[in-house]
């Protein structure tokens, strides 16, 4: 009996081995559950590479290299899906060191010896938490001539990166309040008189992160009245400059106005991007009777790019002379006289209007 004993165990442990091939052996002691870890993508990577020592040690993480019970001989390989692809080979015997995109990764494990094949399946989550990077700019712009100008947000960029890239440009003026987000935004000339306009900027990267911040735009004008048709020339009868009217004679830069310069004695024609502000004009006489008189009209805009606006000046001519020539009048009845001697002959009586 003492003899018999090895060799029922002999028996009982092939029984057993036999019965582990049938069931579909080998079998994973440990198969990780998902794994995401919680800093996400490396820093200014778009990958995460997995540090199995700073994993367990510094995040309290399990093992992502499951353990088998299986015959001698076994092997046991990984094959990664979905966000990085790697086929299973036979090098494939650790995650750590490997590199993962982000995005979900299906880890399968496969375990092979003599008994069959068995899989230990599970998930990584790689999440991009790395916000954009930006630098922001103030800028000023130029209204066009229609008075409008388009404002793309990326004006505003000085620089901007992401570990994973950048989805989209917005921003919005802080006031009025209830602006949206934009790629784009149209200023106009109501804009020219509030200076500097504070806009928030928004950088959006692939993952939904943002940054950005506030910064600042001016809008300018920069472009002057177009005169298209001067005042026309006048003629004026008389022999001093006290004949003008529409407007008076004056040798000081005036006022005047806009219906002035365009009614129907000066038929002046003139148009501007945002509004003419300012009509002035100063005169210049040479002469006498005639005398000529250089009239400079000067249009100026509502622009505070420059004080006074911008200033756009032409040249109308107004001559002031004597063109009627003198009338006589003579008393009513026959001129004819009829005397004996030329002593009778009576004096000249006349009246003489210019």
């Amino acid at each position: 009996m003492e003899k018999s004993t090895p060799n029922i165990l002999w028996l009982v442990f092939a029984v057993l081995l036999c019965s582990f091939s049938v069931l579909g052996q080998p079998v994973f002691t440990y198969c990780p559950d998902n794994q995401k870890p919680s800093n996400g993508t490396d820093v200014g990577k778009c990958t995460y590479t997995h540090n199995a020592s700073f994993w367990t040690f510094f995040e309290g993480g399990s093992p992502w290299d499951p353990t088998i019970a299986a015959l001698p001989g076994a092997t046991l390989t990984y094959a990664l899906t979905g966000a990085t692809v790697i086929p299973d080979a036979p090098a494939n015997v650790t995650l750590d060191g490997v590199t993962f995109n982000k995005g979900i990764t299906t880890v399968t494990w496969t375990a092979v010896d003599g008994s069959g094949t068995s899989d230990c399946v599970f998930d990584v989550e790689i999440a991009d938490m790395e916000l954009p990077k930006v630098n922001l700019k103030e800028i000023e712009k130029n209204l066009g001539a229609d008075g409008t100008v388009v404002v793309f947000a990326t004006d505003f960029i000085l620089s901007a990166s992401d570990n994973c890239g950048i989805s989209s440009y917005e921003f919005k003026r802080n006031l009025p309040l209830g602006d949206v987000y934009s790629a784009s935004h149209i200023f106009s000339c109501n804009d020219i008189a509030l200076g500097n306009i504070i806009v928030s900027v928004l950088v959006t990267d692939l993952s939904g992160n943002f940054g950005g911040g506030q910064t600042k735009i001016k809008i300018k004008d920069i472009t002057p009245p177009i005169i298209s048709t001067c005042a026309v020339t006048r003629n004026i009868e008389g022999c001093t400059t006290s004949a003008i009217t529409d407007p008076a004679y004056n040798t000081a830069l005036t006022l005047s106005s806009y219906a002035a310069f365009s009614d129907a004695t000066n038929q002046g024609v003139a148009t501007d991007n945002c509004e003419i502000k300012t009509v002035q004009y100063k005169d210049v006489a040479s002469g006498n009777c005639p005398v000529v008189i250089t009239r400079t009209w000067t249009l100026k805009d509502a622009s505070t790019y420059v004080p006074v606006g911008n200033p756009t000046t032409c040249i109308q001519i107004i001559n002031v002379g004597d063109n009627i020539a003198p009338t006589i009048t003579t008393p009513a009845g026959s001129l004819d006289v009829t005397v004996s001697c030329a002593a009778d002959v009576p004096a000249v009586n006349l009246t003489a209007i210019a």
